[in-house]
């Protein structure tokens, strides 16, 4: 950081010039150019909560070509990549009229777009970093993907497989096919079992928006503590996190001015031996607090799971957990109550995308194995409001400058969703290819009822996919 300010002295005010210029400075031999990539395509079939005369039935593809090239010294390296995603036969009709909104993700991706089909190009990634001669300090700025507790990754393998599928991605996520970036910069120290990371930036379109170049009126800081704790009996990690948030578009869902909030917070996860299998915990709590327009924030949300696995041929393993944020009883009032999540990513927690975590009570089973090359998953989930006089939300955080990026249906004074179960088949012929298939279910209560009359006091929706990713 210093060298960055001395090169500053001298007339070189960004920060990308100035980490070529050190580099350049350092003389150090350069390795090869890398090249790698990805190829994803995928059909998905809904069949939304029936909302006459919008169309609640269809069925789009979706793909996405990813190409990295990227440069490394012992200090210092470089990496740019594109991404290219295609959608194709969106529904031009799923927008339902009035607080209905739209029905499902094609209906989404249509309104971002207002296109049926198109095909894009954008700057996913583009950074110089540098290194320090121990390589516990490292420093990057440009454009990079982030998500949250993704930082950093446990050594051990099990561990970090349940980190990245039930801590990451909860508060800042990345989206599979428009994706999201960040234009900023990015700390990162680690020793021994310790790793500090600081991250500024500020957030680009995205998400549901297929041209994604240009940045948006957002700003985000954000700082965590993590530490990897091995005993004889158990593997473990804890962190403790502060995220600011700030959205300067003045939508009216903020009452045309801005929102700024803090959202402190600490994960623990934990996998011990337990008679012939393990047993696994995780705890998330977090809190909120700022200003929502003219409201003052105040918010919160905690989530508790468990598992247990057994060693034998199909690795069983079954577990249960408990979610809940708070949500706001007056939006007349002078708070906010509702916990907000900021830039998520709703699938990472709502395989079956009809709910997002706002306003939000999700109890859940989980069932997984495996089979040679096949990993089998399975989630049942009850869904209800924390607050009968909020919303049922949808979305996944600012991804235009003109769109809030959450939307609210209302309740009826109701608390009860719906309750899902699916199941997924990811079948890895290959390290480079997957092959993955979906199915999931959701029979709606008072709440999806009362929004959709048309389905009945029952409602019923569905969701089918078929994906295909090659990595080379």
């Amino acid at each position: 950081m210093a060298a960055v300010l001395h090169c500053r002295r001298f007339g070189f005010t960004k920060p990308g010039v100035c980490l070529l210029l050190i580099a350049g400075a350092w003389r150090l031999p350069a390795q090869g150019f890398t090249f790698s990539g990805s190829l994803r395509a995928r059909v998905e079939n809904w069949d939304w909560f029936e909302a006459t005369p919008a169309q609640n039935t269809y069925t789009y593809g979706a793909g996405a070509l990813r190409l990295t090239v990227g440069q490394a010294w012992k200090r210092a390296e470089w990496q740019a990549e594109g991404a290219f995603p295609v959608m194709l036969d969106l529904p031009a009709n799923a927008v339902a009229p009035g607080l209905q909104g739209p029905l499902g993700y094609g209906a989404d991706y249509f309104l971002g777009n207002g296109q049926r089909n198109l095909a894009a190009a954008a700057l996913r990634r583009a950074f110089a970093s540098i290194n320090s001669e121990s390589g516990r300090l490292k420093l990057r700025i440009g454009r990079f993907e982030f998500a949250d507790g993704g930082e950093t990754a446990p050594p051990d393998a099990d561990l970090a497989a349940l980190k990245r599928e039930r801590i990451n991605q909860r508060l800042i996520g990345t989206f599979n096919y428009a994706q999201r970036s960040f234009d900023g910069l990015l700390f990162a120290w680690h020793q021994d079992r310790s790793d500090v990371s600081v991250m500024a930036a500020r957030a680009t379109e995205g998400s549901f928006q297929l041209r994604a170049l240009g940045e948006i009126d957002v700003e985000l800081a954000y700082g965590a503590y993590t530490r990897y704790l091995p005993t004889a009996a158990a593997r473990s990690e804890v962190r403790i996190f502060a995220l600011y948030y700030q959205d300067r578009r003045g939508l009216s869902e903020t009452g045309n001015r801005a929102l700024r909030l803090a959202t402190p917070g600490a994960h623990f996860i934990t996998q011990a031996k337990a008679g012939p299998g393990t047993v696994d915990i995780v705890l998330w709590g977090a809190g909120q607090f700022g200003r929502w327009g003219l409201q003052r924030q105040l918010a919160g949300e905690i989530a508790a799971e468990g598992g247990y696995r057994l060693p034998i041929r199909l690795q069983p393993w079954l577990r249960a957990g408990y979610f809940r944020n708070t949500g706001d009883s007056d939006p007349n009032d002078s708070r906010h109550t509702t916990f907000f999540r900021v830039l998520s990513n709703p699938r990472a927690y709502a395989r079956m995308p009809f709910y997002v975590l706002m306003n939000a009570e999700d109890r859940f089973l989980q069932f997984k194995t495996v089979a040679r090359k096949v990993a089998f998953r399975s989630e049942l989930h009850s869904v209800r409001l924390s607050n009968s006089r909020d919303l049922w939300y949808d979305g996944g955080g600012a991804f235009q400058s003109s769109t809030f990026g959450y939307l609210g249906r209302p309740a009826g004074g109701n608390r009860n969703v719906a309750a899902s179960l699916d199941l997924s088949a990811d079948y890895t012929p290959t390290e480079s290819t997957t092959l993955s298939f979906y199915a999931g279910v959701a029979r709606g209560s008072a709440v999806t009822a009362f929004v959709f009359p048309a389905a009945g006091a029952r409602p019923l929706a569905h969701l089918f996919s078929l994906e295909f990713i090659r990595r080379f």
